[in-house]
């Protein structure tokens, strides 16, 4: 997915078009101050609770504000199976994509 070549945007937008699932870890109160298009917004103490708005056969895209959350939601997925799972960093890096 990562490429010299293209902007985090350009990576970002390719991996969606390609069917990648957004998904936000976050707090609801950092969401509501903005989110990337397109992203669903699952709280890193909410994701094994709420597996059933995950699909395991697309690959899930996961952000926080610094990248720490999502790496360990990132981990808890792909201890309940997720194959193909990947923390794409802190949202300051994608957020003027929107």
């Amino acid at each position: 997915m990562l490429s010299d070549t293209y902007t985090p945007c350009d990576q970002l937008s390719r991996a969606i078009q390609e069917g990648a699932q957004l998904i936000d870890v976050r707090s609801a109160a950092e969401c509501a101050d903005g989110m990337l298009p397109e992203a669903i917004n699952l709280p890193l103490d909410e994701i094994e609770a709420a597996s059933e708005r995950l699909d395991f056969d697309r690959t899930l895209l996961l952000y926080c504000r610094s990248g720490q959350r999502s790496e360990m939601a990132r981990q808890k997925l792909a201890e309940m199976g997720h194959r193909d799972c990947r923390n794409i960093g802190a949202y300051s890096t994608f957020e003027r994509c929107a």
